[in-house]
């Protein structure tokens, strides 16, 4: 970081420009006495920035393990190249892909503050119409993105991220993501800027 100090500048016009100013006055040019000489001008400007300070490197940093939550049972298989877990921290909740054809959401507030291990939190278990490939949040945390397959047609399904938090949960867009028929999506990318447009990648290409 830097700081903006202020600092004032003496200013002095050069003596050809009060010459051809007084001529401009007067045709009868007298040439100027020693108590008629302008005086300086001060102006005040902003002073060039200080260097910042020496940066110190922090090598005694650490993430510590706060809490371990079961979100679903163990038995099945996860596809590689899979997107299960994102998080609107904005909102306080964390969605989770399962092996089944279903969403869980975790409400971070309903984590206790001490270190429990395997801590039965209630979840939120929000059906879907196959197995999640991919799942992704909005710039905002608004928006939620999760590729299905519906009757064998793909498909991203866009959720209002807030409705989660109330008894009804809000579905906002169905859209189809590829004219051929059992075509996943690899990437959903969301703009980091413009909160409503996401980008998406498939199988095919």
């Amino acid at each position: 970081t830097s700081q903006l100090t202020h600092t004032n500048v003496n200013v002095v016009f050069p003596r050809q420009f009060w010459l051809r100013r007084a001529r401009r006055k007067s045709s009868n040019f007298a040439p100027k006495t020693a108590s008629s000489r302008p005086k300086s001008v001060q102006f005040r400007f902003p002073a060039m920035a200080t260097p910042a300070p020496t940066s110190l490197d922090v090598t005694d940093l650490k993430f510590k393990l706060q809490n371990k939550v079961p979100v679903f049972a163990g038995d099945g298989t996860v596809r590689d190249g899979c997107c299960l877990l994102v998080a609107a921290s904005v909102h306080g909740l964390v969605f989770v892909g399962t092996t089944g054809p279903q969403l869980r959401v975790l409400q971070l507030s309903s984590i206790t503050p001490d270190k429990v291990i395997d801590e039965v939190v209630p979840l939120r278990t929000v059906a879907l119409p196959s197995e999640p490939y991919q799942l992704a949040v909005s710039c905002d945390h608004g928006l939620l993105a999760v590729d299905v397959v519906v009757g064998g047609v793909p498909f991203v399904y866009v959720y209002s991220v807030p409705s989660f938090l109330t008894p009804a949960v809000g579905k906002l867009y169905e859209i189809r993501t590829s004219p051929e028929g059992g075509v996943r999506s690899t990437q959903i990318l969301w703009n980091p800027v413009i909160h409503n447009m996401f980008s998406l990648r498939t199988e095919n290409g």
